[in-house]
């Protein structure tokens, strides 16, 4: 087992506090909340509560779900209709809809306005509740159909970049990877197979007339000097006319990717409902007809994002407490997510936490004994990546 020397932990001390990964409650009145106080008395019956979507990570005109152990880590959550919130789920943000349901183990570190709400016991919201709540909470803007193109692509093996324009259909194969440049993309279908990748290098919008999905283990990254806001997909969901569905709104065909993705990025669907597997990551926002994050996933409003740590995962060593299963990567300051990935896809790890300055993460990895952290952290120190400046236990610093 490596040897902690003085010089050696206050390195590592010094690189633990670059991310907070566990976070105190705290409790933020937001400013819209109390604002929303006025409206409800305002006399504006049809008006939204709010002008815009944009402080969401995630906005569903009619029902969002999110599934146990999920954690949101930044921006709010509504829905003009129902809200549903599972057990053991952590919230850092504010709660909007019309009614909200909270399962138990949960918290809430924000405020919650609604007209109904149902509350377990053994949960707690730790910001002020507001009700009743002026209805719809937002209104979500329309945008029109685009000229479709007639070619459609195929990407498989090595890494290939498109440039803007209009095609029918872009599939991109297990394994492959996709480049977009900055500029707008007219798509009939968009298809992401198990393990595929794409990357946008600068402010991108893909407009999608029918199909958007994708596979297990997908990836949409930001390129080196992107962040996750500067790609909009815009969701139309229409069936083509030889599918047997009216073309209906009810008829939009849903949006799904699989377990395990990490998604950047900001998609609207006003027309359907959008499926996010379990254990996924995404940075952006969704706003959607409805929405449904499966369990275990971390949702982030902003690019900075952190899991919460399992606080059953402590362990001591020497004299110092860290995270047995978690390694936190500092990386050069050319280094994009895609670099981190690699690095953390070398011992099987999850990136689980992000700061951008300097680009560090998080990654969680399966292991149970402190030898067997050390393992995958000199597996990843010697593997050579000029990316990678140092690879720590995730210490645990003394309040």
């Amino acid at each position: 087992m490596e040897h902690l020397s003085d010089a050696r932990i206050k390195e590592l001390e010094l690189k633990a506090k670059l991310i907070a990964f566990f976070k105190k409650p705290h409790v933020s009145l937001s400013a819209l909340v109390l604002g929303g106080t006025l409206f409800a008395f305002s006399g504006g019956v049809h008006q939204p509560l709010l002008p815009t979507t944009d402080p969401f990570v995630l906005f569903a005109t009619e029902s969002l779900t999110l599934e146990q152990d999920t954690q949101v880590s930044s921006g709010d959550l509504g829905s003009n209709g129902s809200l549903a919130i599972d057990k053991n789920v952590l919230v850092t943000g504010d709660l909007f809809a019309k009614i909200i349901t909270i399962d138990k183990n949960t918290v809430v570190n924000g405020n919650a306005s609604f007209n109904n709400i149902k509350l377990h016991k053994e949960s707690q919201i730790l910001g002020a509740q507001t009700k009743p709540t002026p209805l719809p909470i937002a209104n979500i803007p329309a945008f029109s159909d685009s000229t479709i193109g007639t070619e459609s692509r195929t990407v498989s093996g090595a890494t290939t970049a498109l440039a803007p324009g209009n095609y029918r259909d872009i599939t991109i194969e297990q394994a492959s990877t996709i480049v977009l440049s900055s500029g707008t993309y007219n798509l009939s279908a968009l298809e992401l197979k198990d393990h595929a990748t794409l990357i946008f290098t600068g402010t991108t919008t893909i407009n999608i007339a029918r199909t958007l999905k994708g596979g297990s283990h997908v990836s949409i990254l930001p390129g080196l000097h992107t962040i996750p806001d500067q790609l909009i997909i815009n969701y139309n969901g229409t069936p083509s006319v030889n599918e047997h569905a009216q073309k209906t709104d009810a008829a939009a065909i849903p949006v799904i990717f699989g377990n395990r993705a990490f998604l950047n990025g900001r998609l609207f669907a006003p027309n359907a409902n959008v499926i996010i597997g379990k254990e996924s990551t995404l940075r952006g926002q969704v706003v959607a007809r409805g929405i449904m994050v499966k369990k275990e996933g971390v949702v982030s409003r902003t690019e900075s994002f952190a899991m919460e740590s399992d606080p059953g995962k402590v362990v001591e060593n020497q004299g110092i407490r860290f995270m047995v299963n978690e390694i936190v990567i500092l990386l050069t300051p050319d280094a994009t997510i895609s670099d981190a990935q690699a690095i953390a896809s070398l011992v099987g790890g999850t990136l689980t936490g992000f700061v951008p300055n300097p680009p560090t993460y998080k990654v969680e990895v399966f292991a149970s004994m402190p030898a067997e952290l050390f393992a995958f952290i000199t597996q990843m120190k010697s593997s050579g990546n000029p990316k990678l400046i140092e690879a720590v236990p995730n210490l645990l610093s003394e309040q």
